[in-house]
């Protein structure tokens, strides 16, 4: 490796000489006192001189009154580029330059990543991090992970673990989040009721013991499946325990669900115009950001905001954000519907929300009623739905309930 950086800190000048001009280019040497390594090029024969570039202007000066054939054919090492570079200074300054971007902007973070969150947000972590002193632009060297991972421990009570690893640029967040209710489910009692009124169609039991089985009626708030158990516990036990603990599992049910939507035939919307939007663009840089654009327009106008990420080449992402912010105005249009219009209108949104209201369950039967007057049409969908209906509720500690029960 040291050899290596010594050829390459070494600079000279490789000529190539004829062999007409031999003699000529050696006597020239020896007239001027220039030093040179001379060797034979292995594939031609031709005579191979290496000068160092502090006499290369000098053999070249004599070169220019001589009629010899001598070609430059390579320049080694980085120090004998620079006398031929002087006619680039803008070029050399721009690598430099360059260079120099390359180096100060290492010293700064340019990307912060969050990795293992669920239930908190990423964007509350980051602000949390930027409080902290840990964002885009913060300097590398004045950050204490230790510290940092610390005080967003103790701010953030859903996080159980943090570390902070920086690798070049980036800073990576790696949290650990606490079990939802990890402590208060260790020997919880716990029941599940009804949601909501219902004929029961299916029991599915995981732990505990059902309450109810097919075909039973529920009113909202009646127990479906208990974590009290009845029982003797062991064989040779003369007397009856109760046993408590966490109830889980599923009972679903059909149920019976109404929604109401109602058009008028003469209403006035707000729609977009189309036409006459502003567009304002909040560039940040390193943590430090500068608007430029349009300002928000008077007027009843909507919004919509997008935010990308500057890439290099494509791949790389620079620490540059862009946010755009485009406000389109709106303005007031009156509507006028005639009655089946309305009454189709109104249904659509009637099966829109019956779609909704059902989610993952399934639809067993549906009745659309449509009433219409002078001013609009309402429509009314009465339908029957098979749905979950387990509602999970704790109702105390398994340790503190079998002391009560057995003491």
């Amino acid at each position: 490796m040291t050899a290596e950086l010594m050829e390459h800190i070494r600079a000279r000048v490789i000529f190539a000489v004829d062999k007409e001009s031999e003699d000529g280019f050696i006597s020239a040497l020896l007239r001027h006192r220039i030093p040179a390594c001379l060797r034979r090029d292995e594939e031609d024969g031709r005579l191979i001189a290496e000068i160092s570039p502090k006499f290369t202007k000098k053999i070249l000066s004599v070169l220019d009154n001589l009629s010899l054939k001598v070609y430059i054919i390579n320049i080694k090492g980085f120090p004998a580029l620079l006398p031929f570079l002087r006619h680039r200074i803008g070029a050399v300054l721009g690598v430099i330059l360059f260079f120099a971007l390359i180096w100060l902007s290492s010293l700064f973070v340019w990307r912060v990543e969050v990795v293992g969150t669920q239930r908190v947000p990423m964007e509350t972590l980051v602000s949390g991090l930027r409080e902290l002193g840990v964002g885009e632009g913060s300097r590398i060297s004045g950050i204490d992970a230790y510290a940092v991972s610390n005080a967003l421990l103790a701010a953030h009570p859903e996080l159980s673990w943090t570390s902070i690893d920086i690798t070049g640029t980036t800073v990576t967040l790696t949290v650990r989040e606490t079990v939802v209710g990890e402590k208060d489910e260790i020997g919880a009692t716990s029941l599940m009721v009804a949601s909501e009124d219902g004929v029961v169609e299916s029991v599915l039991v995981y732990s505990g013991v059902a309450a109810v089985k097919p075909g039973c009626v529920v009113r909202a708030g009646d127990v479906l499946i208990s974590g009290f158990i009845s029982g003797s516990g062991l064989q040779y036990e003369d007397t009856p325990t109760l046993r408590v603990g966490k109830a889980s599992g599923s009972v679903r049910a059909i149920v019976e669900r109404s929604v109401t939507e109602y058009v008028p035939l003469h209403e006035t919307v707000t729609t977009d115009m189309g036409e006459g939007s502003a567009v304002q663009r909040e560039i940040t840089v390193f943590g430090r950001s500068f608007t430029l654009g349009d300002r928000e327009p008077d007027g009843n106008s909507s919004v919509s905001v997008s935010e990308r990420r500057v890439k290099l080449f494509g791949v790389i992402d620079l620490p540059i954000t862009v946010r755009t912010t485009v406000w389109s105005l709106l303005t007031d249009t009156a509507v006028e519907r005639d009655p089946e219009t309305a009454e189709s209108l109104a249904r659509t949104r009637a099966e829109a929300a019956v779609t909704e209201s059902v989610g993952a369950g399934e639809l067993v039967s549906a009745e659309y009623m449509a009433v219409a007057d002078g001013d609009g049409c309402t429509v009314t969908a009465e339908f029957r739905c098979l749905v979950e209906i387990t509602l999970p509720m704790q109702v105390g500690n398994a340790a503190d309930e079998n002391a009560s029960i057995n003491g």
